[in-house]
């Protein structure tokens, strides 16, 4: 299964997975690129694909879902052909049924970026138009992928360097990318509003805080170290930014790598409005085995903004991918393999991950 997976995952990072539960079992999807350009569908208990979905264009790229479950959303992209120009397209999928329920074209081929409404009706993705020279954020019915509102950004400055889109829990809709800093974006008059970032800060948006005022961004650096994570929190209204500190126990292992992705799960034993916060550190050179920082989201907002936690897996660029609804479970992976993590929330440490080898 292993060197299978290997070849599914060659050529890209950039897989997600989300744990989807039903009457029997725990499912990951995950996004796998060239050559098979498919969904996988994986049983988390036993970690083997039971099937795949194909027929999505090529690099199936990022994935959202809604609050349930019910419906995933993932982006990819058709070649140009002749007369026929490239495409990028969003695809509605059914976890129950297993299946594409309906795909649209939303412009020309462009960076495969998607984000989803709080409440799961807007689908909010990248559209790019060559021959007028139109490019912005293009909103989606999120049951009929019809388009119902679009927001132009300017063409130089954004077209040629989008990269993320990402939804607060408030609604605003955060798109990175433009040459002049973030694009927050109001999520009933589509009005953009852009907010400068300091040189020192990426593009990379990581998440939010709970709610929903402030965005969590990289840092530029190859390495963690000490009090340094590499992460920054952005008052989405006033550009007001304070660092985000390492808080951690002694005998922890030393931070390594840079931040790559956020994941949010509230476990049972967590408090109502304060779930647990996970993120993954990754060696840009694939060498070293990073490790998962984790604190409760109350711990990154203020007066502390710290990560209290941090683990090592012994496994080189492990990304967390998804987490299951009650926040139990957990799948990390990379291009060599894809494994199941208990987050294990009757541990006395609950922040801290134990990993299950796949087979």
């Amino acid at each position: 299964m292993m060197d299978r997976f290997r070849r599914y995952l060659a050529s890209t990072l950039l897989c997600f997975a989300v744990l989807h539960p039903s009457k029997a079992d725990e499912l990951a999807f995950i996004t796998a690129q060239s050559p098979l350009d498919a969904l996988l569908i994986y049983d988390v208990a036993t970690m083997t694909e039971l099937t795949r979905i194909t027929g999505l264009g090529i690099e199936p790229t990022r994935m959202v879902g809604n609050a349930d479950r019910s419906r995933l959303y993932l982006v990819s992209r058709v070649n140009a052909s002749g007369t026929q120009p490239s495409e990028m397209r969003v695809h509605v999928v059914s976890p129950w049924q297993r299946r594409v329920l309906r795909t649209a074209v939303v412009g020309e081929a462009t960076g495969r970026a998607i984000g989803i409404s709080p409440n799961g009706s807007r689908l909010y993705v990248w559209k790019l138009t060559s021959a007028s020279q139109t490019f912005g954020v293009a909103v989606l019915d999120a049951q009929t992928l019809a388009e119902v509102g679009f927001t132009p950004l300017p063409w130089s400055m954004c077209a040629p360097v989008a990269r993320d889109i990402a939804v607060a829990p408030d609604g605003r809709i955060v798109a990175s990318g433009c040459g002049d800093g973030l694009r927050v974006i109001d999520p009933v008059s589509l009005a953009p509003s852009t907010l400068p970032l300091d040189t020192d800060l990426l593009n990379d948006v990581l998440g939010f805080t709970t709610d929903g005022t402030e965005v969590l961004m990289r840092r530029n650096g190859l390495n963690a170290s000490g009090a340094n994570t590499l992460i920054a929190a952005i008052d989405l209204t006033t550009g007001v930014r304070q660092n985000v500190t390492f808080a951690l126990p002694l005998g922890s292992p030393s931070p390594a790598g840079v931040p790559v992705r956020m994941v949010r799960v509230r476990r049972p034993a967590d408090g109502e409005n304060d779930p647990t916060v996970f993120i993954t550190y990754a060696s840009p050179t694939g060498a070293a085995s990073p490790a998962i920082a984790s604190t409760s989201a109350s711990a990154i907002t203020p007066p502390d903004r710290r990560l209290t936690r941090l683990t090592s897996l012994g496994t080189p660029s492990a990304t967390i991918l998804g987490a299951s609804l009650d926040g139990r479970v957990g799948v990390i992976g990379n291009t060599r393999f894809l494994r199941r993590v208990d987050l294990d929330p009757g541990a006395p440490n609950r922040s801290r991950p134990r990993e299950t080898r796949s087979r």
